[in-house]
């Protein structure tokens, strides 16, 4: 290898390390991954970075750095990614009724966006997560799953029938992600929502990934955009759940019910989808919403 290699361009030919595109967190200066010249993406791990390293014959190497300081090839490093976005393909194409389907939309996501080959996926449901009885999946920072991966789990041992289910509770929700796909929301039915969840928390780990890798920002902007919702500190499932008979909120209910309509909130539904209206349109909600109607028309979804 010599020090300089094709492609040319203007100005002469480009450097060694001029074909490789280091990503790189603003605010922590941390390296987040590289992309090839071939355009393939090589998340890099805590404490892990990209490094051009001189070879015998006088060029340079690509080399990812270790912690400990030892030092990989580009060769042996980029199988480590591949491997885990196969071995992901792999297990949801075994899932008996929705395998197909979040195959597809994973593969579609991680080449939209490649960082999310560095996001581990758990598939559950709620008899593991209790959760997710109310939800089609949730997202974990990196932070605190003790790889220093973001994960992501997906309410798919059950099939469609839990996403019918939530086409009935969750009628805001699913109000909100269609008209944000283009849709009608009778457009929308269980594959369709199943679907748009799996992308909407893929979303949420590329977030994590991209603008809100510390925990201490990660935190602390939940916190803040949770307490300006029309109940501070509900998400809309948490919500729904403090307003049942023996919730947490439903003496509080009760209670203030007058003052609670005089706020224009005439019901516990009417409350509810509040909540659920506001919560899509916080800024952490609405960039994995976002995400996920991107990645759903590369896929196909028929906008009216």
């Amino acid at each position: 290898m010599s020090e300089t290699i094709a492609p040319q361009r203007p100005g002469g030919p480009m450097a060694d390390h001029e074909l490789f595109d280091l990503r790189v967190d603003q605010a922590s200066g941390d390296e987040e991954g590289v992309m090839t010249a071939e355009g393939e993406y090589l998340p890099l791990g805590p404490g892990e970075s990209f490094v051009m390293v001189q070879n015998e014959g006088g060029g340079r190497d690509p080399m990812i750095r270790k912690p400990d300081g030892s030092e990989v090839p580009f060769s042996e490093w980029e199988p480590v990614c591949e491997k885990r976005v196969q071995e992901t393909l792999t297990r949801l194409e075994s899932l008996p009724e929705l395998g197909h389907d979040l195959a597809l939309v994973y593969a579609v996501a991680v080449k939209a966006a490649p960082e999310l080959s560095k996001v581990d996926v758990v598939i559950s449901d709620e008899s593991e997560h209790p959760v997710l009885e109310n939800t089609g999946g949730y997202a974990v920072h990196g932070s605190k799953t003790g790889t220093g991966r973001p994960e992501v789990v997906m309410h798919a041992n059950k099939g469609l029938e839990h996403y019918e289910k939530l086409l009935e509770t969750r009628t805001k929700s699913v109000e909100v992600c269609a008209r944000k796909m283009g849709l009608q929301p009778e457009a929308v039915d269980a594959k369709t929502l199943m679907r748009f969840m799996a992308l909407h928390e893929l979303g949420h780990a590329l977030d994590d990934l991209t603008r809100v890798r510390d925990e201490n920002d990660h935190r602390e902007k939940r916190e803040a955009e949770i307490k300006s919702l029309p109940v501070p500190g509900y998400n809309p499932v948490a919500l729904t759940r403090a307003l049942e008979p023996g919730g947490k909120l439903f003496d509080w209910y009760k209670q203030n019910q007058p003052a609670i309509a005089a706020a224009g909130y005439s019901s516990r539904g009417q409350l509810i989808e509040a909540q659920e209206e506001a919560y899509h349109a916080l800024d952490s909600e609405d960039f994995p919403d976002q995400f996920a109607v991107q990645v759903m028309h590369e896929v196909g979804v028929k906008q009216t």
